[in-house]
């Protein structure tokens, strides 16, 4: 238990409570003794220039308590004032590939992982397999500047199926859909991440991840683009996987900037103080 160090209050008398200067005994004989009295009146002395010297030192406590409050709500507002609580978003899951919870579970933590260094707060569930009977997918897409003018969305949902179909693009592991609005928006498939496991580097659960994200990516930039480099690059290499296997690649700061400008609620976030800020006044 860390320990404090405390200032007691200053005596009402010097006799009432002698300091270590003085004790009660030579206050009580000094009336016979004369070298007693003196002896008397010096600890008197001597007591009252402590008691000062505390009241100082009391009183100087306090200014200094009440400047670095001011200073750490200072530090609060300017350091806190653009930062804002993650914009969550929900992501429904159907595994018809049947790929297991725990290997979905450690693709949805890496995708989490990149969405939330991209200001979201991503909330994974299980959707019923009976569910896809029903949703669709929306292919019935805007033109492209309409789609990229349309607001985000913060309910998205995800397939995985066991096959890609014949004639799919050989190195694609997924496709999403954009510009829908109902329906299924992302599509990955078993087989392709098996096989970009067997050959790089990272597990099945991270090939899926990466996937799963880099699909969702479109739909929440509202894009179908590509890029050069980076988790949004067309085609991965095996120094792209390999580097994937050890690391989290994650969008850039525009594409992080686009993401959250689009979605709606992130107007009405509340603010809070930065991590440093937080720490300097005890949150957690």
């Amino acid at each position: 238990m860390a320990s404090s160090w405390r200032v007691s209050s200053p005596v009402a008398t010097d006799d009432a409570k002698p300091n270590l200067f003085c004790n009660q005994s030579i206050a009580q004989r000094a009336p016979n003794y004369p070298r007693m009295r003196t002896r008397v009146w010096r600890c008197s002395f001597v007591s009252r220039t402590l008691r000062l010297r505390l009241e100082e030192e009391v009183s100087a406590l306090q200014r200094i308590k009440v400047w670095t409050s001011g200073v750490l709500l200072t530090v609060w507002a300017l350091s806190g004032a653009e930062q804002t609580l993650p914009v969550e978003i929900k992501i429904v899951v159907y595994d018809k590939a049947h790929v297991g919870s725990k290997t979905l579970s450690v693709a949805e933590s890496l995708a989490g992982r990149i969405l939330s260094a991209a200001g979201l707060d991503a909330r994974w569930t299980a959707g019923p397999i009976s569910d896809l009977q029903w949703l669709g997918m929306d292919f019935t897409a805007p033109n492209q500047q309409e789609c990229a003018s349309a607001s985000g969305v913060n309910w998205l949902r995800a397939q995985v199926l066991a096959h890609a179909p014949a004639g799919f693009p050989p190195r694609a592991l997924g496709f999403s859909l954009p510009c829908a609005t109902t329906g299924i928006q992302v599509t990955v498939y078993a087989d392709r991440v098996a096989e970009v496991s067997e050959v790089t580097a990272p597990t099945f659960g991270r090939v899926l991840g990466y996937a799963l994200v880099h699909e969702l990516g479109h739909v929440l930039l509202h894009s179908s683009a590509h890029e050069d480099i980076g988790l949004m690059k067309s085609v991965w290499s095996k120094s792209d996987w390999q580097r994937a296997a050890v690391s989290n690649i994650r969008f850039s700061s525009s594409q992080s900037r686009q993401i959250i400008g689009a979605i709606p609620t992130r107007s009405t976030a509340i603010a809070r103080p930065s991590p440093i800020a937080r720490r300097m006044i005890g949150l957690r």
